[in-house]
């Protein structure tokens, strides 16, 4: 009898002791298990972000690899290659493309002119400048009629650029002329002659919408409560747009005008709608270089790889240090 209830006391004992490691090693088996499970989730989390992220990136970065980096590395090299006819094939010849573009802008030619007019495109855009600010100004205070001027401003895009092109092309070269004739006065076709350039250059000014969008775009996203708080204080139209909206748009106007300068020999204004490849003084960098590369098959590309080679080794410097002062000046990153 006192063996079984010896027996007993131990069984207890031994129970009790298990009982004591279980509930001790229960609640951090439980926690360590949980842990599991969330780095298992959050490991999920991270392939599936990742999985998405890569597809959703892949054609972007594809696109930018062939028609950025392969095209201007392609372009580079052209700078210095000729296409021999013969053999079917490029060869290098050094600095030749580029001494000959240097020859002929300091003869006088069509290059010098042409970079004239590009520099001359980029000044009158500088001088419609204040016009691009206040029309979006005007439309962004919702002033009489600023809304039929809004859906003015977004009607060119309906269009190609080519077909407005083609319209303004008409409307200065047939209609301007049969109404001045009923007139009693001699208007010549304005595309042609001396007055081209500036006919060309004015279809840029009439459509080209985009800066005004761009600036009316940046003054809808000052804060209201800035200028209601200007309004109470007694602040006029004129004060509002000196003392808000001006400061809070310059880092828009300031990327413009660095924008400006380094597409300033890329800007073709429009001029193959005009003239379908025919190069004359009313010509630009921009379309200089595009007109020679239509030319004469793979012969044609290395001449203009070097005209672009050069105004980028010009206009770099220049945009860098336009770049450094801005940011110095303005909040522009």
């Amino acid at each position: 009898m006192k063996r079984e209830n010896d027996e007993n006391f131990f069984d207890k004992l031994k129970r009790k002791i298990s009982d004591f490691f279980y509930n001790l090693t229960q609640p951090l088996y439980a926690k360590l298990n949980a842990r599991k499970k969330g780095t298992t989730h959050a490991n999920t989390k991270r392939r599936n972000d990742a999985i998405f992220y890569t597809a959703f990136m892949a054609l972007p970065f594809l696109q930018f690899i062939i028609y950025y980096v392969v095209v201007s590395s392609n372009s580079f090299l052209m700078a210095f290659q000729k296409y021999d006819n013969t053999l079917g094939q490029y060869y290098f010849v050094g600095m030749d493309n580029i001494m000959d573009q240097i020859h002929e802008f300091m003869a006088g030619g069509l290059l010098r002119e042409a970079t004239w007019n590009s520099i001359k495109v980029y000044l009158l855009n500088l001088l419609i400048l204040p016009f691009e600010i206040l029309f979006p100004f005007y439309i962004y205070k919702k002033l009489p009629m600023g809304g039929f001027f809004k859906v003015i401003l977004f009607l060119p895009h309906i269009l190609s650029t080519m077909v407005l092109c083609l319209l303004y092309q008409f409307f200065v070269n047939s209609v301007i002329p049969a109404v001045a004739t009923n007139w009693g006065w001699e208007v010549p076709p304005l595309m042609y002659g001396a007055n081209a350039f500036m006919t060309a250059w004015a279809f840029t000014a009439i459509f080209g919408f985009t800066n005004v969008l761009m600036y009316h775009g940046s003054m809808v996203s000052i804060s209201k409560s800035v200028v209601e708080y200007a309004r109470l204080d007694g602040c006029s139209l004129l004060q509002e747009f000196w003392f808000i909206t001006l400061p809070n748009i310059m880092p828009t106007i300031v990327v413009y005008l660095i924008s400006g300068i380094s597409a300033m020999f890329s800007n073709q204004l429009n001029l193959y709608a005009y003239f379908n490849g025919d190069i004359s003084h009313t010509s630009t960098v921009g379309y200089v270089i595009f007109a020679r590369s239509t030319g004469t098959g793979m012969a044609s590309y290395p001449v203009p790889a070097a005209t672009g080679l050069l105004c980028t080794i010009v206009i770099t410097p220049l945009v860098v240090v336009l770049r450094k002062i801005a940011r110095k000046y303005t909040s522009v990153a």
